[in-house]
């Protein structure tokens, strides 16, 4: 509906504010001028800007949370705020936010009970929702420990090993694809099941097969599922 709101008092405070590594929450009206109990439609963008006496002491923002009565939005940044001279950034940045209500948080497998079903290799999970937005994982879900043991659940939930599925917003149901590559990818896989979490849903994707590749092939490369909202059952 292109309905914006800004922010007041410098989002400052006597006792400091933006310091490094820490997270400054606000919620009195007098810092968040007419946002103030603003109501917002669908996902809001955010632009960010500094200013005043200080303002060439440039300023690294990660990302910005907006919280309203019943969603949570995290806009991500990611660079400098700063101005002239010596600018380490342009003197604002905006971003589209995401509703974390949707967004993938945690990725778990489950691998089979059986001797022969844990491996070694490198696994790749593709998730696909209804609106066929993709993303995969990164890293090979891997991990100095090791990964995929017999009857082990692993989970993931830093973007390092969900890469583009990292906070990403899901419609729908998810579709998800799991393969293994790389020098153990001969190392057949048994997997169970996957498990995707948003902030609000749990999904679960039954694969109940091998992943593997020749010679001595005990299945496909890649096994995809259709996942199933478990959100609220036992």
């Amino acid at each position: 509906s292109n309905s914006c709101c800004t922010t007041a008092g410098g989002l400052d405070h006597p006792n400091g504010y933006r310091q490094r590594g820490k997270l400054d929450t606000f919620s009195r009206a007098k810092f968040l001028g007419s946002c103030f109990e603003k109501p917002i439609t669908g996902i809001p963008t955010v632009k960010i800007s500094t200013y005043g006496r200080d303002k060439t002491d440039g300023w690294f923002v990660d990302w910005i949370i907006i919280k309203t009565s019943s969603n949570v939005f995290k806009c991500p940044i990611g660079g400098y705020v700063d101005h002239p001279p010596g600018q380490a950034g342009p003197p604002s940045r905006s971003a589209k936010c995401i509703n974390m209500a949707t967004a993938i948080v945690e990725v778990s497998t489950k691998t089979g009970d059986n001797q022969h079903d844990e491996s070694n290799a490198e696994a790749l999970l593709e998730v696909c929702d209804e609106s066929n937005s993709c993303c995969t994982t990164a890293g090979g879900l891997d991990h100095p420990n090791g990964y995929r043991q017999r009857g082990k659940l692993d989970t993931f939930s830093r973007a390092k090993f969900l890469g583009s599925c990292f906070e990403k917003p899901i419609t729908g149901i998810p579709t998800v694809k799991i393969s293994t590559y790389g020098r153990d990818k001969t190392d057949g896989w048994f997997v169970d099941w996957i498990i995707i979490k948003t902030s609000s849903n749990v999904f679960k994707c039954p694969i109940g097969g091998y992943v593997d590749h020749p010679p001595g092939q005990a299945g496909p490369p890649s096994r995809s599922a259709k996942c199933t909202d478990m959100t609220g059952k036992v």
